[in-house]
């Protein structure tokens, strides 16, 4: 872009300031207001009319955006925050309550679905209340069903091997397989007619083979997500063209049919449990059955084992071993459920080939995991919860569970939509290297992120989590930092609530990022993460973490915790504790390249730390934004110092001459800063860019 393309006002606008007023009373789970705290919008006010403007004015340049353009698969969200920002809280705040507080699985999906523009609310609402729970009441029943109409019959010894094993589970426990055999196959067959009608081969992603299909996403990221450890430019899907991602396919693909097919299955799932009286059986035994949509699995309490595709598995009880049901990898199985009724289970991949336990890649997998057991999952990348042109979704009712992955896991999609929920409990999210999943690839995109057209969410009811993505070195404290964290650790990108889009060179056009959520109920919780994470959006992508009580630690190696570049947006949203923020790169609240950032703290004594420009600061025609609502507050910075506007764009470069905004908003009983830190100062003119702005302190004490 040239400076000659277009004329703008050159103006930036910097605020910092800090204004006293009545304590504000804890919110406790949630509870923003929609229309925005009013102590803030008054200070906003105050601000704005120092500088000749209206509130209105704080957010991304409209002119800087026109100029931009559209970027294909933008989300509707992201385009609503971008206009009304000082609404993004309260409603980011109102969808993780939603998310929590939704009934059963299909709820949630319906929720993301929404968000993902592919349903619209009415109709999700509508799927969910027609899906019932099924018809059939014997397993016989459902068997036959599942036969009709594909040229094989349920007929001879495998149906007398089946009705006599059958017979070991009594009548209520056979009628909730039959009624989940059902949903499983009816979902099934729609899978299968929305991917044939699609255009997309079945025997594979592109029709060769699962190991293809992996081999083809791997190119896929290597030029559309910037994951390779060494940094280099991908070179293209394949030069020969044959793992080329079929763009016009894709652009047509039903995304609502396929999300309507896996809400029927969810809400049939959800109100068969629901509906069902059937404690665990005292026998421990173990079958399998065959259909035409894959094997059928069934265990009592005893500690069972399953190996490789099912369509659907139901276990009573026991601490099981699970590797490779409640996963769909692209073949010819297009749709897997596991419902595990108690105990201490652990769940795996089949093979680094395949997605993980709660992956789909072209189809439907869901784990239900009920009971409080202490269970263990582990993938290298595609799974728990996890969705690339499917659904994909792990639900855990509780227990001290540990979720271990490198890459595209823990609540990740790309072109699809996925989910880990887990109620309560102690648990562990780590992100490394050490579980493989492709040579020359960072760990990372994880823990809720979305990738192009993606809907990533990770859900934890609430208990005092971890949430792990590296191994990343932090530096010790005074020490210099790398800026951009590269020279002591490079893995863990893109997690805790992030989101990226394609590049603007991407072939044959870039695609805008998703919606990349993490939401946490409550408890004293640990962040931990490498490069651009804990609220990062990035080429159109929106990144959130919402976090709604406890106190908690947060520690970002690079730019991250509330940041957003290149019409990207990020926020951290916390509600209430004592909080303890760490960021070894830029961040808390940043804006660059027209994307927004901002952190807000509705309440608790709270410890922020950064190592670069943060707590309200823009770039290159960004919005930075930071607002801290109440308690006594501290603040330790390097000489780059918070809250400012810089060009950080060529003299030549159009952004150069776009309104940067960033603002600093401080309404708590003290502010505090150590011995060493920079003093907000009142912003000049320079080579950096021009700024106006002010600063006044009235705190209590």
């Amino acid at each position: 872009m040239r400076a000659t393309e277009m004329t703008l006002r050159a103006a930036a606008v910097l605020t910092l300031l800090t204004v006293a007023s009545a304590p504000a009373a804890p919110v406790a789970g949630g509870g923003l207001d929609p229309a925005g705290d009013p102590r803030l919008l008054g200070a906003l006010d105050t601000l704005a009319a120092r500088e000749g403007l209206t509130r209105e004015a704080y957010r991304v340049d409209p002119a800087g955006l026109g100029y931009r353009g559209e970027i294909p698969g933008e989300l509707q969200l992201a385009r609503y925050v971008l206009a009304e920002p000082l609404r993004a809280p309260a409603l980011l705040d109102g969808l993780a309550g939603r998310l929590l507080e939704a009934a059963g699985v299909g709820g949630r999906l319906a929720s993301l679905s929404e968000a993902a523009d592919h349903l619209n609310r009415g109709r999700a609402i509508s799927i969910l209340a027609a899906a019932g729970s099924g018809g059939a009441r014997t397993l016989e029943e459902a068997m036959v069903a599942a036969f009709a109409g594909t040229g094989k019959r349920f007929t001879g010894r495998d149906r007398e091997r089946v009705l006599r094993e059958a017979a070991d589970l009594g009548p209520d426990r056979e009628a909730l397989l039959a009624g989940l055999l059902e949903a499983a196959v009816l979902a099934a067959r729609e899978r299968d007619r929305i991917v044939d009608a699609s255009g997309l081969e079945r025997g594979g992603l592109f029709g060769r083979g699962i190991r293809r299909t992996r081999d083809a996403l791997a190119r896929m990221l290597a030029t559309r997500s910037g994951m390779r450890r060494d940094d280099r430019p991908g070179s293209g899907l394949a030069a020969d063209g044959a793992y080329a991602l079929p763009e016009d396919l894709v652009s047509g693909f039903p995304f609502g049919d396929l999300d309507a097919a896996g809400l029927r299955l969810a809400g049939r799932v959800d109100a068969l449990l629901t509906a069902a009286a059937t404690a665990a059986p005292a026998e421990d035994f173990q079958y399998r059955w065959r259909t035409p949509y894959g094997p059928v699995g069934v265990g009592g309490s005893g500690a069972n084992r399953y190996e490789g595709e099912y369509l659907l598995v139901l276990d009573f009880g026991g601490n099981d071993l699970y590797r490779g049901p409640g996963s769909v990898s692209g073949g010819e199985l297009g749709v897997s459920v596991v419902v595990d009724r108690g105990g201490d289970d652990g769940y795996a991949a089949t093979d680094s080939a395949r997605a993980g336990p709660g992956g789909a890649l072209l189809g439907l997998a869901g784990v239900w995991d009920l009971g409080e057991g202490r269970d263990r999952y582990a993938c290298g990348a595609w799974g728990e919860g996890f969705g690339f042109l499917g659904m994909g979704w792990i639900v855990d009712d509780g227990g001290d569970d540990r979720y271990r992955a490198s890459a595209l896991s823990q609540g990740a999609g790309i072109l699809g939509i996925g989910l880990l929920a887990d109620a309560s409990g102690k648990d562990l999210y780590a992100m490394d290297d050490s579980l493989a999943w492709g040579d020359g690839f960072h760990s990372g995109m994880g823990q809720g992120f979305a990738g192009i057209g993606g809907v990533g969410v990770l859900l934890e009811g609430g208990g005092n989590d971890t949430y792990r993505a590296g191994p990343v070195i932090f530096p010790e404290a005074g020490t210099a930092a790398s800026g951009d964290g590269s020279a002591v650790g490079g893995t863990g990108r893109f997690v805790q609530g992030a989101s990226r889009g394609d590049p603007e060179n991407a072939v044959p056009f870039p695609r805008a990022g998703g919606l990349g959520l993490l939401v946490e109920g409550g408890g004293n919780d640990r962040y931990r993460a490498g490069l651009r994470g804990q609220g990062r959006g990035e080429r159109g992508g929106l990144g959130a973490l919402v976090e709604r009580g406890g106190d908690d630690l947060y520690r970002c190696r690079g730019t991250g915790q509330g940041s957003g570049t290149s019409t990207g947006i990020g926020l951290l949203i916390e509600i209430n504790g004592n909080d303890i923020y760490w960021n070894d790169g830029s961040g808390l609240g940043r804006g660059a390249a027209l994307g927004m950032g901002g952190v807000l703290d509705a309440a608790g004594d709270d410890d922020y730390r950064a190592r670069g420009c943060a707590a309200g600061c823009a770039a290159a025609g960004g919005y930075g934004w930071f607002a801290d609502l109440d308690g006594t507050n501290r603040f330790r910075s390097t000489p780059a110092g918070f809250a400012r506007v810089e060009a950080e764009a060529a003299p030549d470069d159009p952004l150069y001459t776009v309104p940067g905004t960033a603002w600093f908003v401080h309404l708590g009983e003290a502010l505090h800063f150590d011995a060493g830190a920079p003093r907000p100062v009142p912003p000049r003119a320079s080579g950096r860019g021009i700024a106006r702005g002010g600063f006044v302190d009235r705190s209590r004490r």
